[in-house]
């Protein structure tokens, strides 16, 4: 089972490189946590982003790493969270 983490969010302007650089520390936090695939950060437009982690876990563990907190820090404002399961496609295969 392949479950896929979306939270959109929106940062202050002028803050892509430290965003960029906390999520990046936050993400090798990940690396060893079981049941982690991928993580994808997407820029939208006006400073609004989508954060996208992959899980082939139904229950991710819950402690993400301190170094998250330095991330969830640069986030002014959370617009949505939402997960499912990938029920086609390569990921929903294994």
């Amino acid at each position: 089972m392949t479950i896929v983490e979306f939270v959109r969010f929106r940062t202050l302007p002028g803050q892509q490189a430290a965003l960029q650089a906390a999520r990046t520390a936050a993400v090798g936090d990940l690396g060893g946590a079981p049941g982690f695939r991928a993580a994808y950060l997407v820029s939208l437009e006006h400073d609004e982003w989508l954060d996208v982690i992959v899980w082939d876990t139904p229950h991710p563990p819950p402690d993400r790493g301190g170094r998250a907190q330095a991330y969830t820090g640069l986030m002014s404002e959370i617009l949505g969270e939402e997960s499912g399961v990938v029920i086609d496609g390569p990921q929903a295969h294994g």
